[in-house]
């Protein structure tokens, strides 16, 4: 008896033993639980690369440390505020620098304990065609001790450096193209008004480019809801995106209009021109045959009296 007390004594401390070491080795791993609940820094997409002189970046600044500035000391820049989430603020900044440049650009938070984030990009370079696709669509749900993923996750392929997704409501949601999701991220926070997806919803998705140009990648229906999912596979389906505003593209239209414009004026001119003389020898020939009959009637008249 003596034995077996003892077997079932030891085997208990070494359980508790284990336990212990368990939790220690993870109180001194911080990485392995701790990362996970870090708060979100800012982001920057593009991230870095060869930009075009004048050039459009997308800056993702939590909302707890949104109103700060954002600057750059060798190029001039044109920030707009275009999306609003409960998890960001999302920045359009326009870049106008020289080829050759290397520009950073800086977002400085309101408090100035709090160290500045910036990326660095060169200004210049082989610039990329514009392609942009939706290879794949999931839905992505995990929980951690102190926060949760809940999200609809596209996987893109091309060279866009963000997407915009225009819901059939006032709101509007910019995801960076390095991770593509919408719904509750981790310890981010909600990228969209959580009622967007309580129901199902329609939406456009589209492609944005360092460039300024814009394309349509497709339209879809989504729901990220307690009472289901559902995952927006139409835009899987293999179809041609197509471009949506390029300003280029626009010039060239005009300029296209004007001069087919000026050609038709000419050939309508030119056919009045061909016209006009056949009109006039028209009008002569009616005149003299009018002559003639006058003057055959005058003499019938005088030989019959």
């Amino acid at each position: 008896m003596f034995a077996i007390g003892f077997r079932l004594c030891f085997g208990y401390r070494m359980k508790l033993a284990l336990v212990v070491s368990l939790a220690c080795v993870i109180g001194a791993a911080p990485g392995v639980v701790r990362a996970q609940c870090l708060a979100p820094g800012v982001g920057f997409s593009p991230s870095t690369g060869n930009l075009p002189p004048r050039s459009t970046i997308y800056i993702f600044v939590p909302t707890f440390d949104a109103g700060g500035t954002i600057t750059s000391p060798q190029a001039r820049l044109i920030v707009d505020r275009v999306a609003v989430s409960p998890a960001f603020h999302v920045y359009k900044v326009v870049v106008v620098a020289s080829s050759g440049t290397t520009v950073t650009v800086r977002y400085q938070p309101r408090r100035t304990d709090l160290p500045r984030s910036e990326a660095s990009y060169r200004i210049g370079g082989e610039v990329q065609p514009n392609t942009a696709r939706v290879t794949e669509v999931a839905h992505l749900q995990r929980a951690w001790t102190c926060s949760h993923t809940n999200t609809i996750q596209l996987t893109v392929a091309g060279t866009a450096i963000a997407y915009r997704v225009d819901w059939d409501s006032t709101h509007t949601t910019i995801l960076p193209a390095s991770d593509p999701q919408i719904g509750h991220l981790n310890c981010t926070g909600d990228n969209v008004e959580p009622t967007e997806l309580e129901e199902l919803r329609s939406f456009e998705l589209v492609a944005l480019f360092a460039d300024g140009s814009e394309m349509d990648v497709g339209s879809a229906k989504a729901r990220l809801g307690l009472d289901g999912v559902r995952l927006p596979t139409e835009l899987t389906v293999g179809h041609r995106p197509t471009v949506r505003v390029a300003t280029e593209a626009k010039v060239e239209a005009k300029v296209e209009e004007k001069v087919e414009e000026k050609v038709e004026e000419k050939v309508e001119e030119k056919v009045e021109e061909k016209e006009s003389p056949l009109a006039l020898l028209a009008g002569l020939a009616g005149l003299g045959a009018l002559v003639i009959a006058s003057g055959f009637a005058w003499r019938r008249a005088r030989t019959h009296p």
